[in-house]
C-alpha cells in the first residue's frame, strides 16, 4: 500500500477523525485528506510527528513494513496516561488541601484563648507545610521521569472529551460553591461578633476553599491532557519554566503572609485581624501568576508552522 492507504489505516485504527490528526499537527483538516488521497505528501518532521502520534513507525507509513497498529495497544497507552494524570493531579491537589487546612486548624487553634493553643497550631501548620512540600517534590519527580521515559503519544475522541468536559464543569461549579459556602458561613458568624465563632468560622472557610483547591486542580490537570494531549506530553519543560517562575512568586508571597500573621499574633496577640494576611496574599499570587502569563515568562518565542509538499 501507499503512503495514503496506510496513513488511513493507522488513522482508522486509532479511532480518530481527520479533524482530530488535523488538530494535534497544527494543520487543516483539506491536508490529512490530500495525503490519505495521495495528492500530496508531508515532508520529514512531520511524517515523524505523524508517525509518533499514531503509535507506528515511519517505515509502516512509508510502505517498508507491514506492521499493523491496533486499538487494544492504543487503549493500553492511553489507560497509562491517564493514570499517571489522575494520580500526578491528585497529589498536586491533595498537597494544597494539606496547606489550607492547617492554616484552616490554626486559625481555629487560635479561637482558644489560651498560650498552648496558638503554639499547637502553628507546630500542625509547619508539619502540614512539610508534608505538603514532600508531596509537591515527589508529584514533580515522578511527573517528570514519566514523562521522559514514556514517550507515547495518546488522542481522545469527541464522546470522551465531551464526558470529561462535563466532569470539568460540574468539578468547577462544585468548588464554587464550596468557596460561596464557606464566605457565606464567615459572614454569618461575623454578624453576631463573636470572635471565636468567627475564627472558627474562619478556619472552616479555609477548608472549604481547599477542597475547592482540589477539585480546580484535578480537573484543571486533566482538563489540559483532554483539550491537548501533545502539549502535556511533550512541552512539560517549556511548562515547568513556567510553573518555576510563578511558584517562586508565590511561595515568597505565602511566606511573607505567613510571617505577618505569626508576628502580630505573636507580638500583639492580633490573630483575629491577622489572618487577613492569608486571603490577601491567595489574591496577590493570583495577581502575579496573571502578570507572568501576560508578560510571556516561560512561553515559546519560536512556533513552528506545519508544511507540506
Amino acid at each position: 500500500m501507499d503512503f495514503g492507504s496506510k496513513l488511513l489505516e493507522a488513522r482508522r485504527a486509532r479511532g480518530i477523525t481527520q479533524e482530530e490528526l488535523a488538530e494535534v499537527l497544527g494543520i487543516s483538516r483539506q491536508t490529512v485528506y490530500k495525503w490519505e488521497s495521495g495528492i500530496t505528501y508531508p515532508d520529514i518532521d512531520v511524517l515523524c510527528k505523524i508517525a509518533e502520534h499514531l503509535g507506528v513507525s515511519t517505515g509502516y507509513l512509508l510502505g517498508e513494513s507491514e506492521q499493523i497498529p491496533t486499538l487494544a495497544a492504543c487503549d493500553e497507552k492511553k489507560s497509562t496516561v491517564l493514570r499517571h494524570f489522575k494520580m500526578f493531579s491528585n497529589m498536586i491537589g491533595g498537597a494544597t488541601f494539606l496547606i489550607l487546612l492547617a492554616v484552616g486548624l490554626l486559625v481555629v487553634f487560635c479561637a482558644w484563648q489560651s498560650t498552648f493553643a496558638p503554639v499547637l497550631g502553628v507546630m500542625l501548620l509547619l508539619i502540614g507545610v512539610f508534608a505538603a512540600v514532600i508531596l509537591y517534590v515527589i508529584a514533580g519527580l515522578r511527573h517528570e521521569a514519566f514523562i521522559k521515559e514514556n514517550a507515547v503519544a495518546i488522542s481522545f475522541q469527541k464522546e470522551e472529551k465531551s464526558r470529561e468536559q462535563r466532569s470539568f464543569i460540574a468539578k468547577i461549579a462544585c468548588g464554587l460553591s464550596l468557596i460561596f459556602i464557606g464566605v457565606l458561613l464567615v459572614v454569618v458568624l461575623g454578624i453576631l461578633e463573636r470572635e471565636r465563632l468567627l475564627l472558627i468560622g474562619v478556619g472552616c472557610m479555609l477548608l472549604l476553599i481547599g477542597a475547592a483547591c482540589y477539585l480546580f486542580i484535578t480537573a484543571g490537570i486533566l482538563n489540559e491532557l483532554y483539550a491537548d494531549p501533545v502539549k502535556a506530553l511533550a512541552s512539560e519543560e517549556e511548562k515547568k519554566r513556567t510553573r518555576s517562575a510563578t511558584d517562586l512568586v508565590s511561595g515568597i508571597i505565602m511566606s511573607l503572609a505567613t510571617a505577618v500573621f505569626l508576628f502580630f499574633g505573636f507580638a500583639f496577640g492580633a490573630w483575629h485581624p491577622a489572618w487577613v494576611a492569608f486571603p490577601v496574599g491567595g489574591v496577590l499570587c493570583g495577581c502575579a501568576s496573571s502578570l507572568l502569563e501576560l508578560c510571556g515568562v516561560g512561553k515559546s518565542e519560536n512556533g513552528e508552522e506545519e508544511s507540506e509538499k
